[in-house]
């Protein structure tokens, strides 16, 4: 019983949190798909949680729960299309495959399934409890632990890898344009796929090995306290279920293609004085100071196009965009952190004049370019200028 009121109480965050998507002023269909995902989420956990009860009372939904999961899984993985996208297609004719197996399901569950009396129901589902059912059945339910789910989570953990990686070409800073949170989100959930697994399918249906159901259990709470994270960060960090104060807006940048590339490519003296170029306008202008400063930003103060500029950083200095600019900003506070002026300024103060956004983004990249944190630096580099340390 307490299982099930913590399961439900989990649910009904799923619930509460897709009815704030849709009640958004200014949604997207990214919007739309999540608050899709997390309605069908809902109604999977609550089918799986009374499933007793629904038998109980000869209502034939016990077994839906597979149908839903076959509709989620496609759904969600174009969500995360739609979120790591600039231009959001949603679910487009090329996405129609991914509903097949789907439509396949609901079929199967339409003529074998929903036609039996409410007696063979309770045979079929008890048959189903002790590793046995039908052919069609040990279609569906292996088909979705060990199909789906692994092909789902594999493509859904490349699109947010390729858009780690995109970021780093073009933005300098991680903060609102990150999709970290959905990359922790899609790890949880194949932590909870494995619980499935190991408790519900190897334990269950292969060794018949019974645990009154504590392992299925103990699975659907990871699950809805990952429903509970995911709402807590998007309403805490993220504009995610609700509505933004100050929208962010960032400029569309077009992913570069292979022509482009091509076409940019110069020959050597035509990349030094290109290089040259750019040095001299970070030394002189200093556009690492700006916060949100993007690759087409710093195009602009260049006054060349966004894929040649990228490409002479990515090629000829065998960097990322965001790894350029915030070795620039290393540099500013190395420098602003022996300034006798600045001594009476902390550590974050420093960071955030040489163009860093918040304390965790550049104490990582702090430490990844110079090999200790900013504390530990500023007290070796004060100490031996006989300076007065300052507080972080």
């Amino acid at each position: 019983m307490l299982f099930q009121i913590l399961i439900t109480i989990g649910a009904s965050q799923a619930l509460a949190l897709s009815i704030l998507l849709l009640l958004k002023r200014q949604r997207h269909i990214k919007d739309h798909l999540l608050s899709m995902t997390l309605m069908l989420m809902f109604g999977i956990i609550m089918l799986f949680n009374y499933r007793e009860e629904l038998l109980a009372t000869h209502l034939p939904l016990c077994l839906h729960s597979f149908t839903l999961a076959y509709l989620v899984l496609p759904v969600f993985y174009h969500y995360i299309r739609a979120a790591t996208l600039d231009q959001c297609p949603g679910i487009t004719r090329d996405a129609l495959p991914h509903f097949v197996p789907f439509i396949v399901v609901a079929m199967l569950m339409a003529t074998n399934y929903l036609p039996m009396p409410w007696e063979e129901q309770v045979l079929l589902l008890d048959a189903i409890h002790h590793g046995g059912g039908p052919l069609w059945f040990q279609v569906v339910y292996y088909g979705l632990f060990f199909l789906m789910f692994p092909f789902y989570l594999w493509r859904s953990l490349r699109e947010l890898q390729k858009h780690e990686e995109y970021l780093l070409t073009r933005f300098s800073y991680t903060e609102n344009v990150g999709l970290g949170w959905l990359n922790r989100f899609v790890w949880a959930v194949a932590i909870v796929w494995v619980g499935f697994v190991v408790f519900e399918v190897i334990g269950g249906q292969v060794m018949d090995y019974r645990t009154n159901g504590l392992g299925m259990n103990m699975a659907f709470l990871l699950f809805v306290g990952c429903i509970s994270a995911l709402g807590i960060y998007g309403l805490r960090y993220q504009a995610i279920f609700v509505e933004p104060a100050e929208r962010v807006s960032e400029k569309p940048v077009v992913p570069l293609t292979t022509s482009q590339t091509e076409e940019s490519k110069a020959d050597p003296e035509e990349t030094a004085r290109q290089l040259q170029h750019l040095r001299r306008i970070m030394e002189e202008q200093k556009p690492h100071l700006q916060p949100r400063l993007t690759l087409q930003d710093l195009a602009q103060i260049c006054e060349m196009p966004p894929h040649q500029l990228s490409r002479l950083i990515n090629d000829a200095l065998e960097q990322h965009f965001f790894d350029f600019i915030n070795g620039y900003r290393v540099q500013t506070f190395q420098q602003l952190v022996v300034d006798p002026q600045k001594q009476s300024f902390t550590l974050l103060a420093l960071a955030h004049e040489a163009g860093f956004n918040s304390k965790s983004t550049f104490n990582a990249i702090f430490k990844k370019v110079t090999g200790i944190t900013p504390s530990a630096y500023a007290r070796q580099v004060r100490s031996s200028d006989g300076l007065e340390p300052a507080t972080s």
